[in-house]
């Protein structure tokens, strides 16, 4: 029930990003099960995920493992860790720009800096 209620409280998945990028992020190693709540901003970023290690717990993290980065944060660990993301999201939409700014705008909503790169992609493509 409390699953149930969860899924209520964090209203209806997006479609793109639950039939395109989820599924490329969790083979790529970059989606967390805290990621889950990414899309109703009721996540909580998990500070390991970009790090060169990575975060030990990988998709049974509980929390979220898309980039939250803020315009000051610029360490170069945060700037690979966004292009990465950003590159996954381009190649599982296979060519596709407007699926790939779908999926971008849903998941750069807390991050400046991956709404940068991804911006680029489409320009640089």
């Amino acid at each position: 029930e409390d699953k149930e209620e969860e899924k209520r409280a964090r209203g209806p998945p997006n479609p793109v990003v639950e039939a395109v990028a989820k599924p490329a992020l969790l083979r790529a190693g970059l989606w967390s099960a805290g990621s889950e709540a990414h899309l109703s901003g009721e996540c909580s970023r998990c500070h390991f995920a970009h790090c060169a290690m990575g975060c030990l717990r990988a998709r049974r993290c509980s929390l979220c493992h898309v980039p939250h980065t803020r315009p000051s944060e610029k360490a170069p660990a945060r700037v690979d860790y966004c292009r990465r993301y950003a590159e996954c999201l381009y190649d599982a939409a296979a060519g596709d720009i407007a699926t790939f700014r779908a999926a971008a705008s849903a998941l750069s909503a807390q991050s400046e800096l991956l709404r940068d790169i991804c911006e680029g992609l489409v320009v640089d493509g």
